[in-house]
C-alpha cells in the first residue's frame, strides 16, 4: 500500500477527524473549566499525559496540513509515529494501573479525563495498527526512551521548585532514593516494552503490506 493511496483513504480521513476532534474538544473542556473557574492553566502543562496528548494533537493537524504533500506526511510517519504510539499507551497504563484509583476530577474534567488516558490513547493505537506504512528499526527504541527521561528530569526540577510533585513515584523527598530509582526502572522497562512490542508489529505489519502488494 502507498502512502499517497492512505492519505486520501476516506475511511482514515474520517478516523482521524474524529480523533483530532476528542483532542481539540479535550482541551477546550480543560482549559474552558480552569477559565470559568479562575484556576491556573500552567498546571495543565506540566504532566507527561499532557505533554503526549498535546503532541498527538500537533502530530493530527500537521496530517492534515500537509497531506496532499506525500514528502512532508511521510515524516510524520516511522520514528515519531512510534514514540507517541508507544508514549500514548504508557499513558493509559499508569493512569490506569498507578492513578486512577487515587484520582476522582469534578464535572467535565472526568471526562477530559477518560479522553486523555483511555479514549486518545487507545483510538491512537488502533491508528497504527490501522495504518503502519513503515518497518520500525529497532535502533530506534533508545533514541525514543529520551523522551521520558526528558520529562523526568523536567518533573524533578518543577517538584524541587515548587514543591508540586505531579506523580508520586519521581517525588524523591517522600520516596528516598532507592524507591525512586525502582519507579524509574519499573516504567522505563514498560516503556521499553512496549516500543520493542511496536517494532516488531511494525515489522509484521510491513511484511502483510509488501505481500498484499
Amino acid at each position: 500500500m502507498k502512502l499517497s493511496k492512505f492519505t486520501s483513504n476516506t475511511n482514515i480521513i474520517i478516523f482521524r477527524l474524529f480523533l483530532l476532534a476528542m483532542s481539540v474538544s479535550s482541551y477546550i473542556f480543560l482549559h474552558g473549566y480552569r477559565i470559568i473557574y479562575e484556576e491556573s492553566l500552567s498546571q495543565d502543562f506540566v504532566n507527561f499525559t499532557n505533554w503526549t496528548n498535546y503532541a498527538v494533537m500537533i502530530w493530527l493537524i500537521l496530517f492534515f496540513i500537509w497531506r496532499d504533500d506525500t514528502e512532508k506526511v511521510s515524516k510524520l510517519y516511522g520514528f515519531p509515529k512510534g514514540l507517541l504510539t508507544m508514549s500514548m499507551t504508557i499513558v493509559g497504563i499508569v493512569y490506569f494501573v498507578l492513578l486512577s484509583a487515587d484520582h476522582n476530577p469534578p464535572g467535565i474534567l472526568a471526562f477530559t479525563t477518560l479522553q486523555h488516558h483511555y479514549i486518545i490513547p487507545i483510538l491512537y493505537v488502533v491508528d497504527f495498527l490501522l495504518t503502519n506504512q513503515k518497518e520500525y528499526s529497532w535502533k530506534w527504541l533508545p533514541y525514543w526512551l529520551i523522551y521520558p527521561i526528558i520529562y523526568l528530569i523536567f518533573g524533578l526540577f518543577y517538584g524541587y521548585a515548587t514543591d508540586v510533585w505531579v506523580y508520586f513515584f519521581i517525588n524523591i523527598p517522600e520516596l528516598g532514593l532507592g524507591t525512586f530509582f525502582m519507579w524509574f526502572a519499573v516504567l522505563l522497562s514498560l516503556f521499553s516494552i512496549f516500543g520493542a512490542l511496536y517494532i516488531f508489529i511494525s515489522k509484521k505489519l510491513n511484511s502483510k503490506n509488501e505481500k498484499i502488494d
